[in-house]
């Protein structure tokens, strides 16, 4: 393999009272290393070591450490290009500082989030959610760093498969033939920093971080699509499965959100004029705070979305659209509900000038039979009013060229 040694001093020197004051320095020895260089498999890894010491407390915000960081990078090609993939993972320690945020208005669908009054004209952080529709965004999250700090594990883990067993078996017939449709594409994101704790892997990226006091922050994302015809002209199945959390530590205690969910679109091209698709998806919802209880819910959904769209050349589509959609909050059996029967007709014309055209009409009738909380309506009703609902949207999109 490639060897390579490394070393280097680092000394910092920060302003005081007019004066440049040495604050502190550093020793750095590194070793990287290339196993692997072939076409199949390449393997990439280094480790350093780091001596800090502080001769002025007042001006560094850490402490003296000694501590280890390390990487490590593989991709593989394997079984003729059937299965390719990628590894990254790093493991590193640093200094944390505590956040705490606030929300700031902006100018009307330049934001993400909209403010949900409880009817006393006061902004309150309870009572932000993220904007349902572009024209309710004006306000934005800001985070703002204390002068809190603390020492963290630091770890990311990165990981992306794809098996296409076309490239395996397409020629052959019978089961293998068969086979030979599937494709499967899975995908791992994990950014991960935790406190110094006696019983606590640092080096497991899957570990189970749930009631974990050493967790500073947490963003997860694991997708599993599994492919039946992907690349076929007319006819397709897809399973999504995904699973998302993120977890942050603010200086008034943590704030969670999560999403599992399992979809299944079924595809059916009838000519070149005539579509048709199905899409059926469980999924959860989960919002928990220790310090905005109010915002918390835990929501169970059940939807089906049928659409038949009509292509005329490369400039018209015109599509029709039905969703029905069950959720429930199961969150300390409050057991709120909202039924959804939703009818779209949805219009997309393509300018020549690299723009198009966008506009539809919805009909929404919801039954509901939840409480008086302003957040928890917001989410489950989809910024929209028990009853019917009539909803109109219309966008142009130009692409500009550099």
């Amino acid at each position: 393999g490639n060897w390579k040694l490394e070393y280097f001093f680092r000394e910092d020197i920060r302003p005081f009272e007019g004066q440049m004051i040495f604050s502190s320095k550093s020793q750095n020895i590194g070793i990287r290393n290339k196993l692997w260089a072939n076409k199949k498999n390449r393997l990439n890894w280094f480790i350093y070591y780091r001596d800090l010491y502080v001769a002025d407390t007042t001006l560094e915000n850490q402490n003296e450490d000694k501590n280890l960081n390390g990487r490590v990078e593989y991709h593989l090609n394997l079984l003729k290009g059937a299965l390719t993939g990628s590894l990254f993972y790093e493991l590193g320690k640093g200094m944390e500082q505590k956040k705490e945020y606030s929300y700031v208005e902006v100018p009307v669908g330049e934001g993400i989030y909209t403010w949900i009054d409880d009817g006393d004209e006061i902004q309150e952080l309870d009572e932000f959610e993220i904007a349902a529709f572009q024209d309710q965004a004006n306000f934005i999250k800001v985070f703002s760093v204390t002068n809190e700090y603390q020492s963290t594990y630091n770890l990311s883990f990165n990981e992306s498969f794809l098996l296409n067993l076309k490239r395996l078996w397409y020629k052959k017939k019978g089961f293998l033939k068969l086979l030979s449709r599937f494709s499967d594409q899975f995908i791992t994101q994990i950014d991960r920093k935790l406190l110094e704790g006696n019983s606590v892997n640092y080096f497991n990226p899957y570990l189970n971080t749930r009631g974990l006091d050493e967790l500073v922050s947490l963003k997860s994302m694991l997708r599993n699509v599994l492919y039946f015809n992907r690349s076929h002209s007319v006819f397709g199945i897809e399973w999504h499965h995904l699973l998302n959390s993120n977890r942050i530590f603010l200086i008034n205690g943590f704030e969670e959100r999560g999403l599992s969910e399992d979809l299944i679109k079924i595809r059916l091209n009838w000519n070149r004029s005539w579509q048709s698709r199905l899409n059926l998806t469980k999924g959860e919802n989960r919002n928990a705070s220790d310090w905005m209880t109010i915002k918390n819910y835990q929501i169970e959904r059940y939807e089906l979305e049928k659409s038949l769209q009509w292509i005329s050349g490369r400039k018209s589509r015109l599509s029709l659209k039905y969703r029905y959609a069950s959720k429930l909050n199961i969150l300390n059996n409050s057991n709120e509900k909202a039924i959804f029967n939703d009818i779209k007709l949805l219009w997309q014309y393509n300018l020549v000038n690299k723009s198009a055209l966008t506009s539809s009409i919805s009909y929404v009738n919801i039954n509901y039979d939840g409480s008086s909380n302003s957040s928890l309506n917001y989410i489950m009703l989809e910024a929209l009013q028990a009853g019917k609902n009539a909803v109109w949207q219309l966008s142009w999109n130009k692409n500009i060229d550099k």
